[in-house]
């Protein structure tokens, strides 16, 4: 393996340039009445036809590199109107409500064992010049389809519960693509879902999923999901402030970035030469003098990200609106983390794609997001939680600051303790609450 350690000399005189363009397995496939089901008898290409995806997903690797646990905890909530498993299951009878235990994802109790990745936003949107009857489907062969928008044709597995692995999942979509303005379902414009409808793509409508049901009409086709799997990208601290940056694939990155925000001041570092087989050596220490204050530093960031989306292949609307939809998250989020673009064959080995008919033009963008729980965080927790009084509110207030990644955090920390009685504080989290 190669490896190449990063110096940062070159990048002193990097600066903002300005914003660029301004659950589960059952034992058959859930078919929704009145739908056909996805053939691959004709594979008929319209040459007017064009889809581009964008995609993210969000790990959370431990000072060892090794991805962790309890990543099914919501960061951005959905508008209403957007179809779930946890939404059905909760709406039908009791013998379905093991679909997530209908829990409120967010913090403690935790409940969802095995999930190591959110598959947060792919989104589809779809060119045309004249109206197209497509047929999508998306197979998630780690994972399953938590939510989507608007109303799928059919789903695997089906609403029963979790019964083996996060694995097998698929959505089929029977859509209508128009060449005119459809009215959507309102959203706020401080809404996640807000961004992807400044894309200058088509209005799709989909076809009412029961008897009596309506036709619901949107600018893109949503999905997000929770899976179960690791990718060749890890990063490993140690607690001298050492990043160790691997890309263990046979595929060259083709753009990656690691940054950091305390809140007042953030860092962004293209990382450049992750070939296949190599390592990227990073030292915190060299870092000093590439803090900026926090308005230029989310500028830069953001220019650099929607330039790495854009020689991906994706419109410039497009890439602004994956930038906007995740500025907060990406760039404003605190701590270390380290965002790529996978090569096209991750995204296809993850994300199966078949559409008919086929586009003459198919573009998929997919973004990871590793959240970085360095050697020398887990050390200042460990000992937070340990002087933590055994009573009062101090541990939950400690714990509940931590966020969506309380519960990978804390798996991590029970690896790492010896102390039972730390571990007995920490395994109290997971007990089950009345």
């Amino acid at each position: 393996m190669k490896i190449k350690t990063i110096t940062f000399s070159s990048f002193k005189s990097l600066r903002p340039l300005g914003v660029l363009g301004s659950i589960l397995l059952g034992s058959a496939l859930y078919i929704m009445p009145f739908q056909k089901v996805f053939s691959t008898d004709h594979d008929d290409t319209d040459k007017d036809f064009t889809v581009h995806e964008w995609g993210t997903f969000t790990s959370l690797q431990g000072a060892d590199g090794k991805v962790l646990e309890g990543m099914h905890h919501e960061e951005e909530h959905l508008p209403p109107f957007v179809h779930g498993r946890c939404k059905i299951s909760s709406s039908t009878s009791s013998i379905y409500k093991d679909d997530f235990k209908c829990i409120e994802m967010l913090l403690p109790p935790f409940s969802l064992q095995g999930v190591t990745q959110k598959m947060e936003t792919p989104v589809l949107f779809f060119y045309s010049k004249v109206p197209v009857e497509a047929q999508v489907k998306v197979d998630f062969p780690k994972g399953i389809i938590s939510q989507w928008y608007p109303t799928a044709a059919s789903f695997f597995p089906p609403i029963s519960g979790i019964r083996g692995a996060l694995a097998g999942g698929s959505m089929v979509w029977n859509i209508k693509v128009q060449t005119e303005t459809l009215a959507t379902p309102p959203v706020d414009s401080n809404s996640v879902w807000a961004p992807s409808r400044q894309v200058a793509s088509n209005f799709l409508l989909a076809p009412p999923s029961r008897e009596g049901g309506q036709e619901e009409a949107e600018k893109f086709i949503f999905y997000r999901g929770l899976g179960s799997f690791d990718t060749p990208m890890s990063v490993k601290t140690d607690k001298q402030g050492v990043f160790t940056i691997t890309n263990a694939s046979s595929e060259k990155i083709p753009a990656a970035f690691l940054l950091d925000f305390n809140g007042v001041k953030g860092f962004i570092i293209p990382l450049e030469d992750l070939k296949s087989k190599n390592e990227a050596i990073v030292h915190r220490s060299s870092l000093d003098d590439k803090w900026l204050p926090k308005d230029e530093f989310l500028n830069l960031a953001r220019d650099l990200v929607t330039n790495a989306l854009l020689n991906s292949g994706l419109f410039p609307d497009e890439a602004l609106a994956l930038v906007d939809t995740w500025s907060n998250s990406y760039f404003l989020g605190h701590g270390t983390r380290l965002l790529y673009v996978l090569p096209d064959q991750w995204t296809n080995e993850l994300l199966p794609l078949a559409i008919l008919p086929t586009p003459s033009h198919l573009v998929r963008t997919l973004v990871g997001r590793i959240e970085i729980f360095s050697a020398d965080e887990e050390e200042k927790l460990l000992t937070a939680i340990k002087d933590s009084p055994s009573t009062g509110n101090t541990l939950n207030e400690l714990i509940s600051s931590l966020g969506r990644l309380a519960e990978p955090k804390l798996r991590r920390l029970l690896i790492l303790t010896s102390d039972e009685e730390v571990k007995k504080r920490i395994q109290d989290f997971f007990a089950p609450r009345p």
